[in-house]
């Protein structure tokens, strides 16, 4: 679920996936309509949701790089551990993975986490369901 004043849409397939199930971005109707139009958009989505199977081994559920570990949240059963960090010393980052005992790896990615950005996403965040 989120909220009305956003547009889901599917976002670009990756080289660094082997198969991919998923990745959709939820953000603004302007930036859902410069990437429709091919216009080269600089940063993420405001969030990026996604599941595949990468090429190469790709850990699961690890804050990595310059993240740190926030929280912890309960997705599909599964404790998730939620990792924030900056980007490139600015924007804040949000960065989730997660397995499900699956050879899929679930992510949740975000670059505008922060003021009421932040609190949007959380919000989305935590009405996430998988079926």
């Amino acid at each position: 679920m989120y909220p009305g004043s956003l547009t889901l849409v599917e976002s670009e397939t990756s080289t660094n996936f082997e198969t991919k199930l998923i990745t959709a971005d939820l953000e603004t109707p302007e930036y859902a309509a410069a990437v429709r139009q091919g216009t080269t958009v600089e940063t993420l989505p405001l969030l990026r949701i996604g599941a595949h199977v990468p090429k190469f081994p790709t850990p699961a559920n690890e804050c990595l790089g310059n993240t740190t570990q926030t929280a912890t949240l309960s997705i599909a059963g599964e404790s998730v551990r939620k990792c924030e960090g900056l980007t490139m010393g600015q924007a804040h980052h949000l960065e989730m993975s997660f397995s499900l005992g699956s050879s899929y790896i679930y992510f949740l990615q975000s670059d505008d986490y922060t003021g009421s950005d932040k609190l949007l996403i959380d919000t989305v965040v935590s009405t996430l369901t998988l079926k």
